[in-house]
């Protein structure tokens, strides 16, 4: 796969004024339905609630671009750079953002459903209220991610990293978290039915059904007791703090 690193110099500059030619667009209030911007310069750009659906986006560079509002729709970001992009309240349904870098990206309440995020880089994103249900997030890095009232309902997280992530009234119901890495993850008040947790690593997370510090959201979820401890043995863990009180593998 190429990309900029890999560009000559006229084909830089094809991409940089491709960039220049989205944001003229944008301003000038077209839609940039179905545009063609593949490795596009797009850093720091103004699309705020630009069109960009079913948009070839791939391997752009959307470093601390302003997406807010915008119709992301199918579009294809694969591999593409958003990292402190912000996103919120983007309609994304069936997005490709596969193995696109996501760092430190606000995505408030964004809809994703359905989208296809293997392999993306979000560690420290943030994802309250945001929408990922039925979405492919499987070796996904979600490190320190606050992902407070998200939807994961149905989402597929297998080998997911989720290190010291925040999920607090989270719903992961029908969640597929085999192997998923969830070491001091913040699980409280998160709905935890039907989700597969073989495999799973619980070390030093935090269950129960009280989060009385998690934000309060215009989109919040009612805080969900967490599964009984039987449920919890498919998972892998020597340590979990359920209810506020340190709880040791049984056995």
């Amino acid at each position: 796969m190429w990309g900029w690193e890999t560009l000559a110099p006229l084909d830089r500059l094809w991409v940089t004024l491709v960039g220049v030619g989205l944001q003229d667009a944008r301003r000038a209030g077209q839609l940039l339905f179905r545009v063609d911007a593949r490795y596009a310069s797009l850093v720091g750009a103004d699309l705020l609630r630009a069109d960009l659906e079913e948009a070839n986006l791939s391997g752009a560079h959307l470093e601390l671009a302003d997406l807010r509002r915008a119709i992301l729709r199918r579009v294809r970001l694969g591999g593409a750079s958003l990292e402190g992009a912000n996103l919120s309240w983007t309609a994304a349904e069936g997005a490709d953002l596969r193995h696109a870098r996501l760092a430190r990206a606000d995505l408030t309440e964004a809809v994703l459903t359905g989208a296809d995020l293997e392999g993306a880089d979000l560690q420290d994103a943030l994802l309250r209220a945001a929408d990922l249900g039925e979405a492919r997030i499987d070796g996904a890095r979600l490190d320190g991610a606050s992902a407070e009232h998200a939807c994961f309902a149905g989402a597929r997280l297998t080998g997911a990293l989720l290190t010291g992530a925040v999920l607090t009234c989270a719903d992961l119901s029908e969640a597929d978290l085999q192997g998923a890495i969830l070491k001091r993850a913040d699980l409280r008040g998160a709905a935890l039915g039907g989700a597969r947790l073989e495999g799973a690593r619980l070390e030093g997370a935090r269950l129960g059904r009280h989060a009385e510090d998690a934000p309060v959201l215009r989109t919040a979820r009612e805080p969900v007791a967490p599964p009984p401890i039987e449920g919890l043995l498919v998972a892998e863990w020597g340590t979990i703090e359920l209810d506020g009180v340190i709880l040791r593998r049984p056995g």
